[in-house]
C-alpha cells in the first residue's frame, strides 16, 4: 500500500509516496501538511504528515497533476461500474416503477388462475416475466376497469427483460393479486384456453 503525501501547495512542492502508516493515527491535518492513503476497502484517508517517522521519496510537482488524475480515474471507474444483471438490458433497468396511484401494489403476492397458467405455458412466458410486467408495466386505461365486480382489473403492457411485448390482466383481490391473463402483444399463438 502507498501514502500520498503532500506539501504546502506553493511553487515548488513536492509530493512524496510513503509506505502505509501503522497504527490508528486520526485524520488531522497540521500545519497544512497531510498524508492520503487507499485502503483496502477504497476509502481516503487524511492522516498528519510526520516526516520523522517515515520514509520518503521526493517526486517533483510536475507529477502531482498526474498522480491526483490517476486517483480521480479511479474514483470516476469505480462510481461508473456495471450494475446491471447478465440479460438485462440497459432500458429495462432504467424503467421508473409507476406510482401505485393506480390502486395495484406492485409487490403483491400473484396467484395464477388455471386460464392464465394455461397461456402462459402456450406464449412461454414465465412468472418471473410476469413480476416484470406487474413492477414496471403502464396500466393501459382502455383495457383495465377499476370498477370490475368482484375485483377491479388492471391491463399493464411492457416488453420484458428478453424483448417479448405482453399485456397482462390482473386483478387484485383482498390481500393477493390474481393473474388473469396473458397476452403477446406481437405474436398470435394456435392454443387453445378456456
Amino acid at each position: 500500500m502507498k501514502c500520498y503525501c503532500f506539501g504546502r501547495c506553493h511553487k515548488g512542492a513536492k509530493l512524496r509516496i510513503l509506505p502505509a502508516p501503522s497504527g490508528n493515527e486520526k485524520a488531522l491535518v497540521k500545519n497544512d501538511n497531510f498524508i492520503i492513503f487507499i485502503t483496502n476497502n477504497k476509502f481516503l484517508h487524511l492522516l498528519p504528515f510526520k516526516p520523522d517517522h517515515m520514509k520518503h521519496y521526493a517526486l517533483s510537482a510536475k507529477q502531482l497533476p498526474t498522480v491526483l488524475f490517476f486517483i480521480a480515474s479511479l474514483f470516476f471507474i469505480a462510481a461508473c461500474q456495471q450494475t446491471t444483471h447478465p440479460g438485462q438490458d440497459s432500458d429495462f433497468k432504467k424503467r421508473i416503477n409507476p406510482a401505485s396511484a393506480d390502486g395495484l401494489d406492485r409487490h403483491a403476492h400473484l396467484v395464477y388462475t388455471r386460464h392464465a397458467r394455461c397461456r402462459m405455458g402456450c406464449r412461454h412466458i414465465t412468472e418471473e416475466e410476469v413480476e416484470e410486467i406487474l413492477e414496471y408495466g403502464e396500466v393501459n386505461p382502455k383495457k383495465s376497469d377499476p370498477n370490475d365486480k368482484p375485483c377491479p382489473s388492471f391491463a399493464l403492457e411492457g416488453h420484458t427483460h428478453e424483448g417479448q411485448h405482453l399485456r397482462i390482466v390482473f386483478a387484485p383481490c383482498d390481500r393477493d393479486t390474481k393473474v388473469v391473463t396473458c397476452i403477446d402483444l406481437d405474436a398470435e399463438w394456435s392454443c387453445a384456453c378456456d
